[in-house]
């Protein structure tokens, strides 16, 4: 059990998103945990990525340890994951224009035609798409993202070894963010990696 370790994900805030201004929050000071990741969502419907949040940064003890853009994080962790985010939906809809909130603010979407001959055209507003369509038009709907959607992270383990993560026994560790546009659900969560109770 002494070289066991455990793994928590804690919500550390929600807020909503102001027009203008940094939001600070301290997080969680632990002699016996490591922060490993520290995840931020910012949802707003219609709203492109980056645009309620642009800015985000990690304070320990005072100093700026981690900055950059919004994107940037993104970018990198989409890097890190490989990712290959998909989400599939198969649609059956009453009128000649239906609007699909995805929540995926980079939607890029593909759409192919059902069971009908027709061919249905679309928009996109930020994670809404607008399809427009014959009434009761079968049609699938494919949407990708370059990034983890609505989501920024902080990730100190990228090797998934454990080794180089940020100490949560500093005296202070701040997490500030930079609003950009008001109206977005923003959530703050932490997760820890500690040792086994009792070692």
């Amino acid at each position: 059990m002494e070289g066991k370790r455990v793994l928590t994900e804690t919500k550390k805030a929600d807020y909503t998103s102001l027009a203008t201004g940094d939001e600070s929050f301290d997080l969680t000071l632990d002699s016996n945990r490591f922060l490993r990741h520290l995840y931020i969502n910012a949802y707003e419907t219609g709203i492109e990525e980056g645009i309620d949040i642009t800015d985000l940064q990690l304070k320990v003890e005072g100093n700026n340890e981690w900055s950059g853009k919004w994107g940037t994080f993104q970018h990198q962790n989409a890097t890190d994951c490989a990712l290959n985010f998909k989400k599939n939906y198969y649609l059956d809809v009453g009128d000649n224009s239906q609007i699909h909130k995805t929540r995926v603010p980079a939607a890029e979407a593909q759409i192919s035609q059902g069971a009908t001959t027709l061919n249905p055209i679309f928009t996109r507003v930020g994670d809404q798409v607008t399809v427009t369509n014959t009434a009761s038009e079968l049609y699938y709907l494919t949407v990708t993202s370059k990034v983890l959607p609505a989501m920024a992270v902080f990730d100190f383990d990228r090797d998934g070894l454990m080794q180089n993560m940020q100490y949560a026994g500093v005296k202070d560790l701040d997490l500030i963010l930079t609003n950009g546009g008001a109206g977005a659900a923003v959530q703050v969560l932490e997760q820890h990696v500690s040792k086994a109770w009792g070692y």
